[in-house]
């Protein structure tokens, strides 16, 4: 999960942490930060599921060459 999750940083994550702290800072309420972590979980999670399906079908690949 650790190397997929590099690829998210990109789409705004870090942006929503970033205001999650001024909210914080605001009003002291640590809600912001939930919403925060769930976006990122829903962020994260399509991300690695693509890529472990590109792994299985480069391994499958380089199986079935190996065999030939």
């Amino acid at each position: 999960m650790q190397k997929d999750v590099g690829l998210i940083s990109i789409l705004g994550v870090v942006d929503a942490i970033s205001a999650a702290n001024i909210a914080k800072a605001v009003s002291y309420d640590y809600t912001a930060f939930v919403i925060a972590g769930l976006l990122f979980i829903l962020l994260s999670l399509p991300f690695i599921r693509l890529t472990n399906h590109l792994e299985a079908r480069a391994r499958a690949r380089q199986q079935q060459g190996s065999l030939v």
